[in-house]
């Protein structure tokens, strides 16, 4: 962390995905004035709307039950222990519900044990890594998505999952309260499992009202993105290299324009006493 400090410290400009990063490095003593957000774009080629009773039988899932879905690496960054006590509570009051971690990861063996000992084999498995267009499929088909990470920035399975339609339950951390709509999402305190497994109980409960409603964040496509940062990166030039440029671009031009001056004088004293007219001259203003 101290030697990434360093680098920020040392750099002209800083682009950070979220407004909560942003806000960390200001803390961390980066100046404002160098860090530009600028959001991540994801490709609307694949992760849009679609039919989810379709999408389900193209996977293989029950049409009859709520489905949630859980993307990302199985580590301990991104909470699974804490989905899957969420899972055995709503299993103990009776919700009903299918549930799916798509990932991989060091931890596997023992989320599978959890799972294992918590009774929920028949409720909540492990699909292992997908595809881009696999996972498309996954977020069209779920009710949820449901992500538990103890620390985040913006992560692309939530602008994944809006893409393709799906509200979710997140954990209220990083810059993930920037992207979530009340409309359609619940944000819960990390590593709570009963404020998890409520949350997830009332919005699957809930009706689905937002049909035909536009979420006050749009993850932006990959082409918006790049225009974004091609933005941010004139916004850079323009406040930091320009003002720190300048000085020397002034005194660039000044030299320059006292070699023409001179350059010219010479010309027209050279072409005077030779009979040249101003023939020298042009050439002394391009010396």
């Amino acid at each position: 962390r101290i030697a990434i400090l360093d680098v920020l410290r040392r750099a002209d400009g800083v682009v950070t995905v979220s407004d909560d990063i942003r806000r960390v490095l200001i803390g961390d003593g980066i100046p404002a004035e160098k860090l530009f957000v600028a959001r991540r774009g994801i490709d609307r080629g694949v992760y849009h709307p679609g039919d989810r009773d379709r999408a389900r039988r193209t996977l293989g899932l029950p049409a009859d039950r709520p489905i949630i879905v859980n993307v990302g690496r199985l580590v301990d960054v991104k909470g699974h222990t804490h989905f899957i006590e969420a899972c055995r509570r709503m299993a103990a009051n009776g919700v009903p519900f299918r549930a799916y971690l798509l990932g991989e990861g060091p931890l596997r063996p023992m989320i599978q044990r959890q799972i294992d000992e918590s009774g929920l084999s028949q409720l909540v498995e492990l699909r292992g890594s997908q595809s881009s267009a696999r996972l498309a499929e996954w977020y069209r088909a779920a009710d949820l998505s449901v992500l538990t990470s103890l620390s985040e920035g913006v992560p692309n399975v939530l602008l994944e999952s809006m893409a393709c339609g799906t509200r979710f339950v997140a954990s209220d951390v990083g810059g993930i309260p920037e992207i979530a709509d009340p409309a359609f999402d619940r944000l819960v305190p990390p590593a709570d499992p009963g404020a998890l497994a409520d949350a997830i109980a009332e919005r699957l409960a809930e009706s689905d009202s937002t049909a035909g409603r536009r979420r006050r964040f749009e993850p932006p496509s990959m082409a918006d993105s790049a225009r974004d940062l091609g933005a941010t990166r004139w916004q850079v030039f323009r406040k930091l290299v320009v003002p720190f440029c300048l000085p020397w671009i002034i005194s660039v031009l000044r030299v320059n324009i006292g070699l023409a001056l001179t350059g010219a004088i010479v010309g027209e004293f050279i072409a005077s006493q030779h009979g040249l007219g101003r023939a020298i001259l042009y050439a002394g203003q391009t010396y």
